[in-house]
């Protein structure tokens, strides 16, 4: 009852930043915690769905990877977030999706652009290991290269959010 008085008043709502249930289906395993039902009674208005390979890049055969895992989204019957984020309280939970580490792109600028088109709003720079784009905090330190800067820029226009939760202090900078 505190829960949804405090959503009436304030507009708030409950939004998980990760999850890595598309990579479990693709990979062949359970979905783990995350489905309709549980976002529901969890309260959770938005969930965002990574999209990640977890290789060491360079990759081959990234994309399509991701484009598996996109692909089984429908399976778990939470509706793509298209449009903007939501100001107020969702009626039922939706999905939005990142990409986790822009090595999946396979330095492909075209490649955001089509993954924006599939409904991509977010995307971390690096994951663990560095990238075309940068240093993550784990490898060490290093700004961003040309293509990350330019990679920035894209997604600035394209409209993703750039997640640097996993980028070193001076390519955050």
């Amino acid at each position: 009852m505190l829960k949804s008085m405090i959503q009436r008043e304030w507009g708030m709502f409950t939004a998980d930043a990760h999850c890595d249930t598309l990579l479990r289906l693709e990979s062949g395993r359970p979905p783990g915690p995350v489905s309709l039902d549980t976002l529901r009674r969890g309260g959770v208005g938005l969930q965002v769905f990574a999209l990640f390979h977890g290789g060491r890049p360079p990759l081959s055969g990234a994309i399509q990877r991701a484009l598996r895992q996109l692909a089984l989204l429908p399976e778990l019957g939470v509706p793509l977030l298209d449009g903007p984020l939501p100001e107020h309280p969702p009626q039922n939970p939706s999905a939005v999706l990142s990409i986790e580490g822009s090595e999946i792109l396979e330095e492909s600028l075209e490649a955001l652009a089509r993954f924006r088109r599939l409904g991509v709003r977010m995307m971390n720079l690096t994951w663990n290991h560095p990238n075309a784009a940068g240093v993550p905090a784990l490898a060490g330190r290093g700004p961003l290269t040309a293509f990350g800067c330019r990679l920035v820029e894209a997604m600035n226009q394209e409209g993703v959010l750039c997640d640097v939760s996993h980028l070193n202090e001076d390519g955050f900078w």
